[in-house]
């Protein structure tokens, strides 16, 4: 599974493909999209609950209908309601000598 800084141009670059089954954004932990040849790209949480350490995935919402912001802002709100302990854990980090 590939992490990338998701965001509309990503999206749409990986729309209609199904190389890639999820993509995982960098900056928010458990914020992804399901890329499927056959239906639009959409947007899904993941998290743990904290007493269970049960894993959830929750689709948000689908690309045409939502915004990859809008998606990043409600996967944030979402996780915070659901699995606050999350939200302090650490970004997925660039590989060390690569330029942006």
């Amino acid at each position: 599974m590939a992490r990338l800084h998701l965001d509309e141009t990503v999206v749409a670059r990986f729309a209609g493909e199904p190389r890639f089954n999820v993509l995982w954004d960098t900056s928010l932990w458990g914020f992804g999209c399901r890329f499927s040849a056959r239906q639009p790209p959409r947007y899904l949480v993941y998290f743990r609950t904290r007493v269970m350490a049960v894993g959830c995935r929750r689709v948000i919402g689908s690309s045409p209908h939502i915004s990859c912001d809008q998606a990043r802002r409600l996967a944030q709100e979402f996780i915070a309601r659901s699995a606050p302990h999350q939200l302090s854990r650490n970004a997925a980090r660039e590989p060390a000598g690569r330029a942006s």
